[in-house]
């Protein structure tokens, strides 16, 4: 199992929004789960570290069709520049996250 060989973070894409039972489980375990989706969701995810999907009810992001893709980049994207922003470090010109990343 995942969580018996140190695993502490599960990052999904374009999967997840409808597997609670699976969230409640990694929660148990110790390991957080956050879910990045572009479907309809059935119910909440109360096991869920973090739940991005812009097809839940009242979120306020412009772009409802976005594909899974489009989800889990935004989600990285954001990562990314707040990770840069915490470490003191101005995005320039022509800077991407790849370079950062390395």
């Amino acid at each position: 199992m995942l969580a018996d060989s140190g695993v502490k973070v599960i990052l999904t894409v374009d999967c997840g929004i409808r597997s609670a039972e699976e969230a409640e489980l990694a929660r148990t375990l110790g390991v957080d789960m956050i879910v990045t989706d572009h479907h309809y969701p059935k119910g909440e995810l109360e096991g869920a570290y973090a739940v991005v999907c812009p097809k839940r009810e009242g979120d306020p992001y412009p772009g409802k069709d976005l594909a899974g893709v489009g989800v889990a980049y935004k989600m990285a994207d954001a990562t990314v520049h707040n990770c840069v922003r915490w470490a003191g470090t101005a995005l320039t010109s022509g800077w991407t996250w790849w370079r950062w990343a390395r």
